[in-house]
């Protein structure tokens, strides 16, 4: 033990405080978050490719479409929709980015349900030039957009269930 020496004492590093650490477990968190909704987004985008629609859309601004592969009797049938069964979304006051990714979740989180069909409400744009904004956002998300595969068809909400302001949505058996 003779020529045993002592390690030399490291500086202790100034302990973060409390609210710091917090600061940091936020960023984090909020960092993973946007990782992984950057990940949801491209596997969206892969998994809507490869999914075709007709698009039918009326000169009054009403919309019907239907995957390739699907009956238009399915069409017949969503209009019939009982509205006291209807999953609703309600899209009104959210930006383009905001209402793409609260429909995909919704899309995604309802798939799993019992009827499988839904109502989104994005309202009649009357403050827009045109068409409405989040009108054209749930068209191209349903249509175009990750969802594309969990939708079978879609149209504008007869006058019951909000007319041009509203959506009515098919949506596929979870696989």
């Amino acid at each position: 033990f003779a020529d045993v020496r002592a390690l030399p004492r490291k500086a202790k590093a100034p302990r973060a405080s409390e609210a710091e650490a917090r600061a940091a477990r936020a960023g984090a968190v909020a960092r993973a978050q946007e990782v992984d909704e950057a990940a949801r987004s491209r596997l969206d985008a892969l998994v809507g490719e490869g999914v075709s629609f007709v698009v039918v859309r009326e000169p009054d601004g009403a919309v019907a479409a239907r995957r390739s592969d699907v009956a238009e009797k399915v069409l017949d049938a969503l209009w019939t929709s009982s509205p006291a069964t209807l999953a609703r979304l309600d899209l009104h006051g959210l930006r383009e980015d905001e209402a793409r990714k609260a429909l995909a979740g919704f899309v995604r989180a309802e798939q799993r349900a019992t009827p499988r069909d839904v109502l989104v409400v994005h309202g009649k744009g009357l403050h827009s030039d045109g068409q409405g904004v989040l009108h054209e956002v749930v068209v191209d998300t349903l249509a175009h957009r990750g969802s594309a595969a969990r939708v079978l068809a879609f149209l504008t909400a007869p006058d019951r269930l909000g007319g041009l302001g509203a959506t009515l949505v098919r949506l596929a058996k979870k696989a």
